[in-house]
């Protein structure tokens, strides 16, 4: 994982509980390497919310508590470098923020594509962080 985006995300708390109980920002964090897909690939998008929505069940499940809707691709967010992250999103049905390749993903950029999704959905989406310089995903 590229370590200035799980600072940011850190920094935010984004994956942490909200105050008041509200689940985190954020569910989890994905890459290239963890769905076993070369990036960019719709196949990888789609195996790795595939894969946080059965931990989320199962996490569900092993906690007695009733689960929302859980995990959908229609809400996962997709963070990448390249017009080809673009191409694979809109493949695999996700959301798409465009990150700069030196500076990675700026948290204005993030926040605002949250703030959308949220106000679709009700609750914020998963992420997956495209990794820039990783044989497995760039």
């Amino acid at each position: 994982m590229d370590p200035r985006i799980r600072g940011v995300f850190m920094q935010l708390g984004a994956l942490e509980a909200g105050e008041r109980g509200e689940p985190p920002l954020l569910s989890r964090i994905i890459s290239a390497r963890d769905t076993g897909y070369a990036k960019p690939s719709p196949i990888g998008i789609l195996t790795g919310v595939r894969d946080i929505a059965a931990s989320y069940r199962a996490a569900c499940r092993s906690g007695g508590g009733v689960c929302d809707a859980g995990v959908d691709v229609h809400r996962h967010v997709h963070v990448g470098d390249a017009d080809a992250d673009r191409v694979a999103c809109e493949r695999a049905g996700c959301h798409f923020v465009q990150c700069d390749p030196a500076t990675g993903v700026t948290w204005g950029l993030l926040q605002s594509k949250l703030q959308e999704l949220e106000a679709l959905y009700g609750s914020a989406p998963s992420l997956q962080r495209a990794m820039r310089g990783d044989s497995s995903s760039a």
